[in-house]
């Protein structure tokens, strides 16, 4: 075989972007842009404010959908009252079940959010309260005294903001896959149960019960006798509008944001009923009441933060493990689904500075939202415009709404979040988990059954805990088999292959300094096909799930992007996962290569496995992943990259 140089084929090059490069052209992309919209608004904005370069702008954000104004404006204005009318019904709901004030989870949905469109560089995220928080905090502030649960929830968002900044400050790296997916769908799963039982009390308007989460459905039991029809109905009511418009979204295959806004108008309606007529005050409903107006500034508590050290920092700790790996996930599935970059040291400073805005502002600690991250998205959000948008209205609110809410029932609320819960629990695969992945099986339960008895903290504690001992299980095996080769398994395969009949076919390879990644380019008669192999690690698990699926993230962007372009000499035309080294396989490293095969099969890139052992191929199987990605599987890779040549004839 007649191996080419490395200057011979220029478009084989090192998967590592160059940033450099990057930047400069981007930088020229802006510079003509300026030249060209010269006489537009927001050049003139760009000018009126001197915005420096991309490299020294306080608000990277800012610069972007000032620049892009014109055209995203519209868009962003629906996304953002759209999501501003989600927020302030979620905000509601979480701080009564929370036990806190509505005051403290609005604060959290307008300047935190604000300061989040600033410098943060996911488009979708919308920051704020969110329920997994909010139910975390019902736990945890319970072991501190009464008097002082609102110091302990500032502080509490002051700590999970340093955490975030330290991840900038000394550039640490965090893993997305600390706890492994079976283990985080167990706790979403475990708090959207605690979730409803917590909400059931204002749709029956029944004394909240107490205990952990099986002593509460006995109470609720035994106070079915005492409901209030009325306020039930009203729940009850919501519950049922809110699954009929979901079916007709799903039947009719729309995409209008009218389906996700149901609760609000019943709520609107119900409010106007309250307020007019003595509908409320005759029949017992539960409404939100008053609260104070406008932004209160508060600056910790430097005596209460010593004496309740430990506490706070644990609090803050669990939150962020928690909480972290949920966000990180929508900020990378919303910036690979719209095909733009996002920059995760960046995005913990803007996650950082968030949460401290909220805790000199009265807040809680705020992250990303599963569901109003999804709707700002199928809203029609352009640019983070769409988040500022969103926080403005809020904080405008504040100011001015407060009597508003005086006459609102709260059992709407607690109705939509009630039906919202039950779309959370899910059950996964837990038969496939119990066939193949027992240890996994094994954490699921632990998981789930640890939090309705002993709450979110403290069950997702346990969890975080076991999941840790068996990273450093998994790391030490992983360590002591470690082989100090640096050249590309895939490459060493590839370099003993036969020549091909063909005088005028020939495969040359690239080998990159990466020892796992390895390049070839398939010459058939004056046709290039490119191919990529990638290497597994011995053990495919949760903690690594992460980094090796980045691997392929990086690959997507590269050529995905340019797939349908008419430089057809940068398309991939095949990549193939080497397994021979794998010996460890579990739940989450199934899903992770499901996730990889639906990847490129968006971008009509075919992708093969070859050397898998077929121990795995069952698991494979019963998961479901797609049979054509499975399909020679246990061929080594010489087969793979043959039948691939021939099928090109």
């Amino acid at each position: 075989m007649e191996q080419a140089s490395s200057n011979s084929h220029p478009f084989l090059e090192r998967l590592e972007v160059n940033e450099e490069r990057d930047e400069l052209r981007s930088s020229s992309v802006m510079s003509v842009q300026s030249v060209i919209d010269f006489k537009d608004t927001t050049d003139y904005i760009q000018r009126l404010f001197n915005m420096p370069s991309k490299a020294s702008l306080p608000f990277p954000a800012f610069k972007v959908w000032i620049r892009k104004l014109r055209k995203n404006f519209l868009h962003d204005l629906v996304a953002g009252i759209t999501c501003s009318a989600v927020m302030i019904a979620q905000s509601l709901i979480y701080a009564n079940f929370a036990g806190l004030d509505p005051f403290f989870t609005l604060s959290t949905g307008a300047l935190p959010l604000i300061i989040y469109s600033l410098f943060g560089t996911s488009r979708h995220l919308s920051v704020g309260p969110i329920s997994t928080i909010c139910l975390m905090l019902m736990d945890i502030i319970k072991v501190f005294p009464q008097e002082s649960q609102s110091i302990a929830v500032h502080s509490l968002a002051l700590f999970l903001g340093l955490f975030f900044l330290s991840l900038e400050i000394f550039k640490l790296t965090f893993s997305e896959n600390l706890l492994s997916y079976n283990v985080t769908n167990a706790l979403m799963s475990a708090a959207a149960v605690r979730l409803i039982v917590e909400n059931i009390p204002f749709l029956m308007k029944v004394p909240d019960p107490h205990g952990n989460t099986f002593e509460q459905i006995y109470g609720l039991l035994t106070s079915i006798p005492k409901i209030n029809i009325i306020n039930f109905i009203f729940g009850a009511g919501t519950i049922v509008c809110l699954i009929i418009a979901q079916y007709l979204k799903e039947k009719t295959r729309s995409k209008s944001v009218l389906y996700n806004l149901v609760s609000i108008f019943i709520t609107i309606v119900a409010t106007i009923l309250c307020a007019t007529t003595n509908f409320a005050t005759d029949h017992g409903l539960i409404l939100i009441g008053t609260f104070p107006t406008g932004i209160k500034l508060t600056f910790p508590d430097l005596d209460f933060i010593t004496s309740q050290f430990k506490n706070i920092f644990q609090g803050a700790l669990i939150i962020f493990l928690v909480a972290y790996a949920e966000t990180l996930a929508l900020v990378k599935q919303f910036a690979m689904l719209e095909k733009y970059d996002i920059d995760l040291s960046q995005e913990s400073l803007a996650l950082g500075l968030s949460n401290i805005t909220s805790a000199f502002t009265s807040g809680i600690p705020c992250l990303g939202a599963v569901s109003r991250t999804p709707l700002n998205h199928v809203a029609g959000a352009k640019s983070q415009m769409a988040a500022f948008i969103c926080g403005s209205i809020v904080l405008i609110l504040l100011f001015v709404g407060g009597p508003l809410f005086k006459y609102m029932p709260l059992a709407p609320l607690a109705g939509t979040v009630i039906y919202s819960a039950t779309r959370v629990v899910k059950f996964t695969k837990w038969g496939v988990q119990f066939k193949h992945f027992k240890l996994d099986f094994i954490m699921s339960l632990v998981t789930f059954f640890g939090i309705l008895y002993f709450g979110l903290a403290s069950g997702a504690t346990y969890a975080i805990a076991f999941s840790v001992i068996i990273i450093l299980k998994k790391a030490y095996i992983s360590a002591s088999r470690t082989s100090s080769s640096t050249v590309s398994e895939s490459g060493k395969l590839l370099m003993n292959m036969a020549e091909f009949d063909n005088p005028k076919e020939s495969l040359n390879i690239k080998k990159i300094k990466e020892k796992d990644i390895c390049f070839c380019n398939y010459l058939q008669c004056g046709k290039k096909h490119h191919i990529c192999i990638v290497d597994a690690e011995e053990q495919l698990f949760y903690f690594n799930s992460g980094v090796f699926k980045n691997k392929f993230f990086s690959l997507w962007k590269r050529y995905g992007y340019n797939q349908d372009s008419a430089k057809s000499e940068k398309n991939l035309s095949l990549i193939v996962i080497n397994f021979s080294k794998l010996n460890y396989l579990d739940f989450t490293g199934v899903r992770t290569l499901d996730e990889i095969h639906h990847l490129f099969q968006k971008i009509h890139i075919p992708i093969k496995m070859s050397n898998l052992h077929h121990n795995f191929q069952e698991k494979l199987k019963d998961y479901g992943i797609d049979q054509a990605f499975i399909s020679d599987c246990f061929d080594d890779l010489h087969q793979v990259i043959s039948r691939f040549i021939e099928n090109c004839d």
